[in-house]
């Protein structure tokens, strides 16, 4: 099966923004997550999510050209949906911890004390 890459490349482009909006959500939730639930303050949420535009925009800068021309599209994309998976797969596998500060029953934060 002979795929032109045009038809691939806007296959990929299609699903990145149909799925823009839950991409958007995520970071949201993240964020929450690494607040509410963790007790990060916002400088060190905004820290958290460095790592992951910084390793991005290493690997399309100085890494994609090079694997593509030495491995070819094909095994690029599979290799990189496969490391996609598996770090969702492990992901949802993350323990579920307790808040570091308590909710009150309609979201606000609570004045107690956090929980140790």
């Amino acid at each position: 099966m002979n795929v032109p890459i045009g038809a691939v490349t806007l296959a990929l482009a299609i699903g990145v923004l149909a799925d823009s909006p839950g991409l958007g959500f995520r970071r949201g939730a993240d964020a929450l997550y690494l607040q509410r639930i963790l007790g990060f303050d916002s400088l060190e949420t905004g820290l958290a999510f460095i790592p992951a535009p910084v390793t991005l925009g290493t690997v399309s800068l100085f890494l994609a050209a090079r694997l593509t021309a030495r491995f070819g599209v094909r095994k690029v994309l599979l290799t990189g949906m496969f490391a996609l998976g598996t770090g969702l797969a492990l992901l949802s596998r993350a323990p579920t911890l307790r808040p570091a500060r308590p909710l009150e029953p309609n979201g606000a934060e609570s004045t107690a004390e956090p929980v140790a």
